[in-house]
């Protein structure tokens, strides 16, 4: 019989204090689905992107970052979602010009109301401020964090 070796768990990462009352930056880790995708993703604290994999990494990359940018605009553009606290996954299906044309959120930020806003207001409809490059595996699997204030 084979036994198998438990599984550590990493512990959960400590959270900056907030500076001069400013609320912290909305982070994305994206993830592509496939191998040579795993540097895809964003801080996850509002810091740069990684590199992508493979020989359309530096605009897989580079598209990371313009996800970034523009959810975290519409998440602070948007009343309900602007001064929310969440942590959740969502999925998003760009079209070729740059429009999110489905959105699903996994998880919950414990009110409904954010999470419906953020699925068909925020995310859905959304026209990014480029298109995603050729190839790009859909859906795009991200992160959102954000903590605010109360």
């Amino acid at each position: 019989m084979v036994e198998q070796a438990p599984v550590e768990t990493p512990d959960k990462p400590k959270e900056a204090p907030v500076k001069n009352d400013e609320p912290p930056a909305l982070g994305t880790n994206l993830k592509g689905p496939g191998p040579g995708m795993s540097g895809l993703g964003g801080t996850g604290n509002g810091g740069g992107t990684g590199t992508g994999g493979g020989r359309n990494g530096n605009a897989i990359s580079h598209f990371a970052g313009v996800v970034q940018r523009n959810i975290q605009k519409a998440i602070e553009n948007n009343r309900k979602t602007r001064k929310a606290s969440m942590q959740v996954t969502v999925k998003i299906w760009p079209d070729e010009t740059g429009r999110i044309t489905r959105a699903v959120v996994s998880g919950t930020s414990g009110d409904r109301d954010v999470d419906l806003a953020l699925q068909n207001e925020v995310l859905t409809g959304l026209r990014l401020e480029e298109p995603p490059p050729k190839g790009l595996p859909r859906p795009v699997v991200m992160r959102l964090s954000a903590t605010r204030p109360k």
